[in-house]
């Protein structure tokens, strides 16, 4: 007779022994909620498109009816007003990949900058011109408080100086230099913190170098701010692998995946994913990493390269909420925080008559709005991660079914609310030398378990959510296995 085992899905930690240790092998397409995984969501294109590759993109929302999604693309920066077809603000020459424009929301302004073009900025949604005040060559930038502040730059007269950050005058972007009126000014990082890589804040700000973490805080003229390095030998690899996430930031930092807090750092990813994503990226494509932070879910989220295809092909994902981690293959040119954009009436007839719509004509999507990821798919389509449900994977990690002897399982029964789920066993006779044999995906029949018919020392299971299918949480698997003797 056949033992039920009830096996819990645990953490997804690949860094981790595959034997025994309660983690996941696989969390695909999936994401961590209270208990166990939910779904996780496509592309949602929307009429607006840019031919690839798109370098560099920001959405500012001044509303919940107007959103505004910036992107590099080429030699231009382009602007859409509420998923409508992108239309050019600025058009320039000479830029080259793997250069790429970082974007910031300044006093009612949106600013651009790229390290071959002075940076340049204009209302929101309107044409874009070079900024006064002759600000230097910068390759990332942000906000701290009531200033702009550019970093990793060409001063012009001082040449190069990618260990310098500098700020423009009280809530001016056309004001720059040292003026003590203003409150313009620069500072110079330790050098042998190298280059910045970022600059996040709000009444105070942090400088991530690639070596090195400081914080900036305004303490008015003469010197304006006060740095003070909080963290040595640790930084950022890549401008795109900061998430500011409101009181928190993540960062990727050439020992692994942190936390900031604004002291300190807490790292998230050892003995976790921090092995996995050394061994996944791509080599020299750290400048290609976007970040990402869904303030829905409580995730952040960074997509990097695994080929040279020019796309981003995977994405890990940590929930700030379960301290848990999952993975997605869902492939696009961008990823990053933005907004969801609403439907008009006339947009609605996509959906057929009112009274099949899929959703309620109250339904939070129609308004938009909502804080999203956001990104261009693999065609350069724009569109919200709110899209159909992605295809979900779990796989377990191998443990004994019967201690001491080999067992037979004869079906699973997956802990899922979804219609249709498969699973599939796959055994061994030894854990570290001889490969997994595993038999078909099995279908549940009427009594909801998988029939198989699987024989090892060791066993783990696979279980699959197909894409498409309507459902809230994955919890485990019950295995049905009975001991069957020594070999």
């Amino acid at each position: 007779m056949t033992q039920p085992i009830p096996i819990p899905f645990g953490p997804w930690e690949p860094d981790r022994a595959s034997f025994d240790s309660g983690a996941l092998t696989e969390a695909a397409n999936v994401v961590p909620v209270a208990g166990g995984y939910g779904p996780t969501y496509g592309f949602e294109p929307r009429a607006a498109s840019l031919t690839p590759p798109i370098a560099g993109a920001m959405v500012i929302s001044n509303d919940r009816v107007s959103q505004y999604i910036y992107a590099g693309s080429g030699q231009n920066i382009y602007v859409s007003t509420n998923g409508a077809a992108f239309a050019s603000v600025y058009a320039t020459t000479g830029l080259s990949a793997p250069n790429r424009w970082q974007f910031a929301r300044f006093v009612g302004k949106a600013i651009g900058v790229h390290p071959q073009k002075a940076p340049v900025g204009g209302d929101i949604g309107s044409a874009m011109t070079p900024l006064a005040g002759s600000p230097p060559l910068a390759r990332v930038a942000g906000v701290v408080g009531n200033f702009l502040v550019l970093g990793d730059l060409d001063d012009g007269i001082d040449g190069p100086r990618p260990n310098r950050v500098r700020w423009s005058g009280f809530r001016n972007p056309g004001t720059w230099g040292t003026n003590i009126g203003t409150q313009a000014d620069f500072n110079d990082m330790p050098d042998e913190g190298g280059i910045v890589e970022g600059v996040i804040g709000r009444e105070f700000g942090t400088v991530f170098q690639r070596y090195m973490i400081s914080r900036m805080t305004y303490i008015g003229p003469p010197a304006v701010f006060q740095f003070d390095v909080v963290e040595k030998k640790r930084g950022a690899i890549a401008p795109g692998a900061i998430i500011d996430a409101g009181l928190l930031a993540a960062f990727i930092a050439d020992d692994g995946f942190f936390l900031w807090d604004g002291t300190s750092s807490t790292p998230i990813g050892a003995q976790r994913v921090n092995e996995y994503f050394r061994k996944r990226i791509s080599p020299g494509t750290e400048g290609r990493i976007t970040g990402m932070f869904d303030p829905l879910d409580q995730t952040v989220s960074w997509a990097y390269c695994t080929d040279d295809s020019g796309l981003l092909t995977e994405r890990l994902t940590y929930s700030l909420i379960e301290n848990r981690w999952t993975f997605s293959d869902l492939r696009g040119h961008w990823f990053m925080s933005g907004f969801d954009i609403g439907y008009t009436l006339e947009q609605l007839d996509q959906f057929g008559p009112l009274d099949t719509l899929p959703f309620s004509l109250d339904d939070p999507k129609l308004l938009g709005g909502q804080p999203r990821a956001v990104g261009f798919d693999a065609s350069g389509n724009y569109g919200a991660l709110n899209g159909g449900v992605l295809e979900a994977r779990f796989e377990t990690g191998d443990w004994q079914a019967a201690p001491g002897s080999r067992a037979f399982v004869n079906a699973v029964r997956p802990m899922v609310d979804a219609q249709t789920v498969t699973c599939a066993a796959g055994t061994r006779q030894q854990v570290l030398h001889d490969p997994i044999s595993w038999t078909p995906d099995c279908a549940q029949a009427t009594d909801g378990r998988c029939p198989m018919r699987a024989s090892g020392r060791y066993v783990r299971a696979r279980t699959n959510i197909p894409a498409g299918q309507s459902w809230t949480r994955a919890t485990g698997i019950e295995v049905h296995a009975s001991a069957e003797g020594l070999r």
